[in-house]
């Protein structure tokens, strides 16, 4: 840790023990008068008889409390006649009136208007049993265990409808993608929006998980369409812990983890023994046999180890609270020479005023990120490179063993070494908010954001490198500059009425800004006399002063501006309605298309209400809902309505003796482009049955997405350029979702808790052409290589799914091991044409699924949790290009290219034969934890340790690394050239609390 890191930590310490000292000498000084007082000890049960810790002791009429410790129980100095309140959310407040010292056990009793959970919806929050819409909420106790990178990890597998995949193994440095209910978009963005506490478009992979309250997921349009042209994809809204307005609340946390990883599966490249004896029998004839056993794979390989602190601390009375926190993951990944290291922290403040009308929020978080990455290919150069040649030089062992020779066939691990790729990253989120509430039921509130990313890039390629020998360049340097900013504004007036003949309602109104601006400045030299500058003295290098520098920049800006409004109505507690709308307009939108309208509407009938049902014990709740509504896309790149300039090209001009870069129309306007449209239907049923032992979901979606932006053909003239950016098709989804949740035990020292969810996709591309723009299909994933019979991987067509696979179809080989594949005709040929290429599979997963449970008995508590993936095919891309004996001229290849695929003697052919079916279920955490039994002295509220896994069992017939490839956008299902390693990962983690 630098000099700046021990700076930021000295600080947050200094802030952490002046509010921690603070706290306990007003606690000392509240209850420090102890003569004509008794001390009173005490049992907190709820109703089954298990202690309930955390419950609010407080002596009435006075500041003066405590809380109860782990095993319920609590002790207090209190004169005797006076009472003591016991309060604890879910429980009926007790009110007991000390008489003697005799030891309490009060028993708590559930309020079923209190145990109403509340979820996090667009604007506010809602009772659950009142949602009309399709929402899911998943708190804190049921996120997955473990260190993870991102928050969106927190909830993977958790949520029906949600697919969250990582196509890159544990790669600190690669982000999650994430797609809800399907693909609805062919050129626009595809993935949700995301809010933290307010905040539009703030960035998840950056909170530090100790610090996340509850993640709400809004599913259907009824429920997004209040975020008009951003909630097509759906909406994912995080909500991070805040301190308590409670008088003489207290509490410091410590959470405290190391994290180590192993290789689950490696690729087997042919061994040097192996090699050896093809260059024997005259197989290999192009590479030299120098007599070392490398393993060049393994030499990319470090032992990895994570470790994640987090401490905060918060507390304060009834009028003012605070919470601070600082973080740090400090992650040493698998791969030599990489590495992520993130630390930060947050101050969060509430206070009310004016006899509690007057509310003032404030939020400050700032995190910094240094991070080192690994070259792209080094892990396919481990594969392809002669095992018989030495890592350092014979000759030199200061020194790589690299020499120049064919293209792309080069040391990886001296290129990882030589080459230092990294990126320094500043991420600020400031927020506040001031409500005033005028009567009850009337408040007005003022909410303003400013989010700021400073990312700073950084690439050096040492002098002695084989790329900077082989270019005559003695090093080369390039340095790259982002800022972006983006800052909202909402101002809200709600009104909340409750009647007593039976009416509640409540309205919403408000207004939306926000702007986005972003810059970038980039630079590259070479051929430097040091290399020990690196990028700090990029001037320096010659390349500058032959003309032969990089430099570059640009700058965007856009704009949102928004009027929304929402009214729910309840009749009886029984019949629900919502209804919503966004009047919104974009600065990306074309001149006569810039506003849009983005309505829904939403019912609800809670069945279980109705007298014919009260009499029902197995029922609890039972609701009907539907939802109608219409969202929008504008998540695409700025100016594509108006003609921008391009350069095209330099040239010389005689008159002047210089050279001129000539610029022409690089896009057509188009006043008429606008967002692409998607309208949703929804009907669910919620329902709690069996005294609440079991409880579930089930939505049953179609959602249709009109005006998909493509860029089309387009006459030349009118037009000024022979392409345009504009919408014309149509795409649909719909699907099944499922959610269970069920208490199968219920003891007092036996607990066990189930979850089941399942979700089912179906998707189609319905319209891609209109009379004017025409395109009858789209390729996608083009596959480079030495042959011509690779082309475009997948297909989009009208008619079909996202994720079609399409290409030619194997019908085996001939006794030669010549390719045999199937024409369009089904005849047999060695010889096939492009117009032989037909729809071989799909890469999109029909169905997703996720199980576990929860055990505790006593102090002990055990989880697990599997996910998977069915339906869907994966090309076998590895295989394809590193596992053909015709490849090994040159280059090493996998294993399997002797025995797997041992009777191909012909070139790369890209067919079904690489297709496998990637349904796979994967035993994705399991965990092991001990709560302490702590003495009612103890200072200590809370001790608890536990250990997990991840990662550790996949359950699959696909012959791949991982089954887990990047599952979202438009192509689904392909394993891709990387071989970064996948791995189980292994954690021990430490919470505290005081």
């Amino acid at each position: 840790m630098n000099y700046k890191k021990y700076q930021l930590f000295t600080l947050l310490w200094l802030v952490l023990s002046i509010g921690w000292n603070s706290t306990l000498a007003q606690s000392t000084l509240d209850n420090s008068s102890s003569q004509d007082k008794i001390k009173v000890e005490g049992t907190v049960l709820d109703e089954t008889g298990t202690p309930l810790p955390g419950v609010n002791v407080k002596i009435e009429g006075t500041s003066v409390g405590t809380i109860t410790g782990f095993n319920g129980g609590f002790e207090l100095l209190i004169e005797e006649g006076e009472n003591i309140i016991v309060s604890f959310i879910g429980y009926k407040a007790q009110v007991i009136q000390i008489v003697g010292n005799k030891p309490l056990t009060i028993q708590m009793q559930q309020s079923l208007e209190q145990l109403s959970e509340v979820v996090v919806v667009g604007y506010g929050t809602m009772r659950k049993e009142d949602i009309t819409s399709s929402v899911a909420s998943v708190k804190q106790e049921d996120f997955q265990q473990g260190v993870v990178t991102s928050a969106a990890q927190l909830i993977q597998g958790k949520v029906p409808g949600l697919s969250i995949s990582r196509g890159n193994g544990n790669d600190p440095n690669s982000s999650a993608s994430i797609q809800l209910r399907g693909v609805s978009s062919v050129s626009a963005g595809t993935a949700p929006l995301v809010i933290i506490d307010g905040v539009p478009g703030a960035d998840m992979k950056l909170l530090s998980q100790d610090e996340i309250e509850s993640i709400e997921v809004l599913k259907d349009g009824s429920a997004a369409a209040i975020y008009g042209t951003r909630g097509t994809n759906g909406v994912i809204l995080i909500t991070t812990k805040r301190a308590q307005n409670k008088e003489g609340y207290s509490e410091l946390s410590y959470t405290g983890s190391v994290q180590s990883e192993y290789i689950t599966n490696r690729p087997e490249a042919i061994s040097a023994s192996q090699f050896r004896a093809l260059i024997e029998d005259g197989t290999i004839t192009s590479s030299p046999d120098l007599g070392y056993d490398t393993k060049w794979f393994d030499e990319l390989i470090q032992t990895p180890v994570t470790q994640y602190h987090n401490l905060s601390l918060s507390g304060g009375n009834n009028q003012f609270s605070y919470r601070a926190s600082g973080f740090l993951r400090d992650a040493t990944p698998i791969v030599e020479n990489t590495g992520r290291q993130e630390y930060g922290g947050k101050v969060s403040i509430n206070h009310k005023a004016l006899n509690n009308r007057l509310k003032i929020q404030a939020d400050l978080q700032n995190t910094v990120v240094d991070a080192r990455f690994m070259d792209n290919d080094i892990f396919e150069q481990s594969i392809v490179r002669n095992p018989t040649f030495p890592v350092m030089d014979p000759d030199d062992p200061t020194k790589y063993y690299d020499p120049i020779g064919a293209y792309g066939h080069f040391n990886p691990v001296a290129k990882q070494n030589q080459l230092e790729k990294t990126e320094q990253q500043s991420y600020l989120l400031a927020s506040g908010r001031v409500s005033y509430e005028f009567f009850e039921g009337l408040e007005a509130s003022v909410f303003g954001a400013v989010t700021r990313d400073i990312k700073k890039y950084n690439e050096y390629l040492d002098s002695d490198a084989r790329q900077s020998i082989s270019d005559q360049v003695a090093g080369r340097a390039s340095r790259t500059d982002h800022f972006s900013q983006n800052r909202t504004l909402d101002l809200t007036l709600k009104y909340k009425l409750l009647t007593n003949n039976k009416h509640n309602f409540d309205v919403l109104g408000g207004y939306s800004y926000q702007d986005f601006s972003y810059e970038n400045i980039s630079v590259s030299n070479g051929d430097f006399v040091f290399d020990h500058t690196k990028w700090w003295d990029i001037g320096s290098g010659n390349l500058l002063k032959e003309g032969r520098a990089g430099m570059g920049s640009f700058r965007e800006s856009s704009r949102l501006i928004g009027f929304f409004g929402r009214a729910n109505y309840a009749f009886d507690n029984k019949y629900l309605l919502s209804v919503s709308a966004r009047y919104e307009g974009s600065t990306r939108f074309g001149d006569d298309n810039k506003w849009g309208l983005f309505p829904a509407v939403s019912a609800g009938w809670r069945i279980s209400q109705e007298n014919f049902l009260k009499d029902i014990d197995m029922i609890d709740e039972l609701k009907i809902r539907a939802g109608y509504g219409v969202t929008g896309n504008q998540d695409f790149g700025n100016y594509r309505s108006i003609t921008t300039m391009s350069s095209f090209g330099r040239y010389y001009d005689v008159e002047t003796g210089k050279w001129i870069t000539g610029y022409g129309p690089g896009q057509n306007t188009n006043p008429n482009l606008g967002w692409e449209r998607k309208s949703e239907w929804n009907v669910g049923l919620d329902f709690t049955l069996f005294d609440e032992r079991l409880s579930g979901t089930l939505d049953v979606y179609k959602r249709i997405t009109d005006d998909l932006l493509f860029t089309y053909d387009a006459p030349t003239p009118p037009n000024i350029h022979p392409t345009i950016f504009t919408n014309v098709g149509s795409m649909s989804n719909s699907g099944i979702e499922l959610g269970l949740n069920a208490e199968v035990v219920r003891k007092k020292n036996f607990k066990w808790n189930a979850y089941f969810n399942i979700s089912f996709l179906d998707n189609e591309l319905t319209k891609l052409s209109n009379e004017y723009y025409q395109a009858g299909y789209i390729d996608l994933y083009g596959l480079s290589g030495s042959t011509a019979f690779l082309n475009d991987a997948m297909r989009l067509e009208e008619g079909r799914r996202v994720g079609s696979f399409y290409g030619y179809r194997n019908a085996g080989f001939t006794p030669e091991g010549e390719w045999l594949f199937f024409t369009q005709d089904g005849e047999l040929t060695t010889d096939p044409t492009t117009e032989d290429r037909q729809y071989i599979g799909n890469g999109l997963p029909t169905t997703n699924l996720g199980f576990g449970s929860n055990f505790s008995y006593k102090q002990w508590d055990f989880s697990f949790f599997f996910r998977g993936e069915l339906g869907f095919d994966i090309l076998n891309q590895k295989e394809m290009f590193y596992a053909n004996k015709a490849n090994l001229n040159g280059f090493n290849q996998l294993e399997t290219a002797l025995t797997t695929h041992e009777h191909i003697n012909d070139v790369v052919f890209y067919s079904d034969y690489y297709l496998e079916k990637g349904d796979y279920l994967k035993l994705d955490n399991i965990s092991l934890g001990y709560n302490f039994p702590l003495q009612e002295s103890s200072p200590i509220k809370r001790l608890r340790i536990s250990a997990s896994a991840q990662n550790i069992l996949t359950i699959t017939n696909y012959t791949g690394l991982d089954p887990e490839v990047w599952n979202s956008g438009l192509t689904p299902g392909i394993d891709g050239n990387s071989f970064y390693p996948r791995t189980a990962t292994y954690s021990l983690m430490l919470n505290m609390t005081l």
